[in-house]
């Protein structure tokens, strides 16, 4: 049971159940049947809104909007193509924003960790490396052979990382669950993908410092037996 108190005439409070719970993501809005918020109010087809499906040829949206102009009744006039693009522009391209920088930084961090993993493992085998180099192997063969275990590597890590960045993204949806709106989760097959691509990517660049270290690398040090 709600307090219900009307904001116009006759604001006298009334008691009523709450039927149902709609399933909104933005607003505050609630919904009565007409015949039921008229008795409530002591009015006839009491409303504060309507929801009109109109023509969308310009011709018959500018004659529309020319008689709602003669109507002073009207406070607002709202349309849903207009609401989504300014939704698009003072929101989710905002979040664009704060999405492309996370990345970056999310990379940098990725790139940095296979970066300094295979140079450690270059580093524990050069006396390998530099062996095969002198067997005749050229250093893109030698290169592939760690480019082929990084992408092992960076691959399973993804494909494991995958459903812990969806249990975050869930936990982070609940904490900006408000009473104005909330984010529903969903997660589409492009996602997906992207995120695939961005670590193969990312591995790809880390791969050409081990690359160049390879090409770099000086055969005679490295065979030689340290005692």
């Amino acid at each position: 049971m709600v307090v219900f108190q009307p904001s116009q005439g006759r604001q006298e409070p009334h008691t009523i159940p709450v039927a149902r719970i709609t399933d909104n993501y933005l607003g505050l809005a609630t919904y009565a049947d007409i015949d039921y918020l008229s008795r409530l109010l002591g009015e006839e087809l009491a409303v504060n809104g309507l929801q009109l499906k109109t023509d969308p040829a310009p011709a018959a949206s500018a004659a529309l909007y020319a008689q709602l102009k003669e109507l002073p009744a009207i406070q607002a006039v709202n349309r849903r193509s207009d609401v989504i693009h300014n939704l698009r522009v003072n929101y989710i391209e905002v979040q664009y924003i704060f999405i492309s920088l996370m990345v970056f930084f999310a990379g940098v961090i990725f790139f940095g960790s296979i970066l300094n993993a295979a140079l450690i493992g270059l580093a524990e085998r050069r006396r390998e490396v530099a062996t095969l180099l002198v067997l005749g192997y050229g250093p893109w063969q030698v290169g592939g052979l760690f480019l082929r275990e990084s992408m092992v590597v960076t691959l399973l890590g993804t494909l494991a990382g995958l459903p812990l960045g969806y249990l975050l993204t869930v936990m982070l949806s609940y904490a900006y669950d408000t009473e104005m709106f909330r984010f529903p989760v969903i997660v589409t097959s492009g996602v997906l993908i992207k995120t695939l691509l961005f670590s193969v990517a990312f591995g790809l660049l880390a791969h050409l410092g081990v690359q160049r270290t390879i090409h770099k690398l000086d055969c005679l040090d490295a065979l030689n037996v340290k005692e």
